[in-house]
């Protein structure tokens, strides 16, 4: 819901320029590979912790006053978070269909490009009607429903 808008997010609210933008971007990539293999190492509780620290960074993003310092670390620090949720979801898919790997992988995947349509869909409209700092506050109000699910997953586990 969030990420479709990071160009004005950091410009908006942060005041970075365009060209930062990119190489901004080109952190949040390399911070998401990091996060991805850390997600990996951390085994099961690393559902709550990525839903944790995607909604701090996402609310913080939402209610920090600007600056470009502030607005570049976030996106590295979302980056690094966002990073380890292919490695949880599909790690959850598996283990629900562990005799059906292929299923599992296609309907992840299937989630998985869902998720970004309808998310970038009412992140849009949140836009347009308000601002795109609505968007990030819905996104993050979001994140902590999806860091309840995890708890309670992990809780039952």
């Amino acid at each position: 819901m969030a990420y479709t808008f990071v160009r004005p997010i950091l410009s908006e609210r942060f005041g970075i320029s365009g060209s930062a933008v990119g190489w901004l971007l080109l952190g949040y990539g390399l911070c998401g590979l990091v996060g991805n293999f850390l997600a990996g190492a951390l085994g099961a509780r690393r559902n709550l912790l990525i839903a944790t620290a995607l909604t701090t960074v996402l609310t913080a993003l939402a209610v920090l006053p600007g600056g470009s310092a502030t607005g570049g670390l976030l996106l590295l620090a979302w980056g690094l978070a966002y990073g380890g949720v292919s490695v949880a979801l599909q790690t959850w898919f598996l283990a629900a269909a562990p005799d059906d790997v292929e299923a599992a992988t296609s309907l992840n995947v299937a989630v998985f490009c869902l998720s970004i349509a309808v998310g970038a869909l009412a992140g849009g409209r949140l836009v347009d009607s308000l601002s795109v700092g609505a968007a990030l506050a819905a996104a993050a109000v979001l994140t902590v429903a999806a860091a309840l699910v995890a708890h309670r997953k992990e809780c039952s586990s």
